[in-house]
């Protein structure tokens, strides 16, 4: 049984072999941003995936202008107040009520009122402000 598997694993390979396979662990730290106020210049649902490749959801992605980025930075997390005056984070998940409407009282939701928006599409164009999260990286603050 050992020489079967030493076979196969022995086996010529059809494929090129991608050569970042052989890539090492940098020693450059990923750019964190800082938590300013940027303008979001357009808004995107995108369907999310568990690692197992089931569609878990869709995630609402903000493409934003970062005075500090030539580029567009996307957001797809927002941080609000909760009871008490605790903080919570999570993704600005897309979800309907019964009526196909936004759900109320998502976090989505509540971004969108924090910043006098009906819709994602009148979030467009508008200066929003930015947190950092818990991981260092930024969210949208809606507090």
């Amino acid at each position: 049984m050992e020489s079967d598997i030493n076979a196969k694993i022995d086996a010529p390979v059809s494929q090129e072999v991608d050569p970042r396979l052989d890539n090492n662990i940098g020693t450059i730290e990923q750019e964190k941003l800082t938590a300013v106020k940027i303008v979001v210049v357009r808004t995107e649902i995108e369907n999310k995936s568990n690692k197992a490749g089931k569609v878990v959801g869709d995630i609402v992605n903000l493409f934003c202008k970062h005075p500090d980025k030539v580029e567009l930075i996307k957001l797809s997390q927002g941080k609000i107040e909760v009871e008490d005056g605790k903080l919570k984070e999570a993704g600005l998940w897309y979800n309907e009520d019964a009526d196909g409407n936004l759900q109320k009282g998502s976090i989505l939701g509540i971004v969108l009122a924090h910043y006098g928006c009906a819709n994602l599409k009148a979030l467009e164009k508008q200066e929003i402000e930015t947190t950092k999260n818990s991981g260092g990286y930024l969210a949208v603050k809606a507090y």
